[in-house]
């Protein structure tokens, strides 16, 4: 599991890596992602979410479409024996809070999407489309 350090400079680069947006680009993670992996880490208290999290919120608001894709029953990816499933499971509680609930108002159009690869596609272009 990477350390606390470790995301941290991950969630530095997602938030630089906003700043560089160019019209029509697609990331894979976005800031929320690396902070949904801080809060749910087992060293969470080593984090300081107060100074973290106005440079997230200021970064998220940079994009026009959070398209969020939750843990589905059964689960599309087989994790390898390395990964801690119950850690990926906190994950994804995590950004439902964060994403769906807006817990920590982060001012984006979000789009939950579920389904096969081309479903989740079909989902996007109906949304961004209307």
């Amino acid at each position: 599991m990477p350390s606390i350090e470790d995301l941290e400079l991950q969630l530095e680069r997602s938030i630089e890596s906003m700043d560089e947006i160019a019209p029509n680009i697609i990331f894979d993670r976005c800031p929320a992602d690396i902070l949904g992996y801080l809060l749910s880490h087992t060293d969470v208290e080593a984090f300081d979410l107060v100074e973290w999290l106005p440079r997230v919120q200021t970064a998220i608001r940079k994009l026009d479409l959070l398209v969020f894709l939750p843990i589905e029953e059964p689960d599309r990816i087989i994790l390898p024996l390395s990964q801690d499933a119950a850690y990926r499971q906190r994950v994804d509680k995590k950004l439902k809070e964060m994403i769906l609930e807006n817990s920590f108002d982060l001012e984006v159009d979000v789009l939950e999407v579920t389904g096969s690869p081309k479903t989740r596609v079909e989902q996007v272009l109906a949304h961004i489309h209307n």
